[in-house]
């Protein structure tokens, strides 16, 4: 089985109240699906394992990686 580094996933409101969404063509389902906004935290899952082995916080790696609030 294949597994992946975790990501994030953003609730952004606009200004008029509507949320940020995405959409994006989806080979596994052939294709469009609307997603919250997102990314990686981590490149491999072997970063992500020894960054928590460290015992660092998931949520401050995953704050580094967000957009920054203009």
């Amino acid at each position: 089985m294949y597994r992946r580094a975790p990501g994030i996933r953003l609730i952004a409101k606009n200004s008029d109240g509507t949320f940020k969404l995405s959409r994006e063509h989806r080979y596994e389902i052939a294709g469009e699906d609307i997603r919250l906004a997102g990314g990686k935290v981590f490149d491999r899952l072997s970063e992500y394992s020894s960054y928590l082995s460290e015992g660092k916080d998931i949520e401050l790696a995953a704050k580094r990686c967000s957009p920054q609030r203009s």
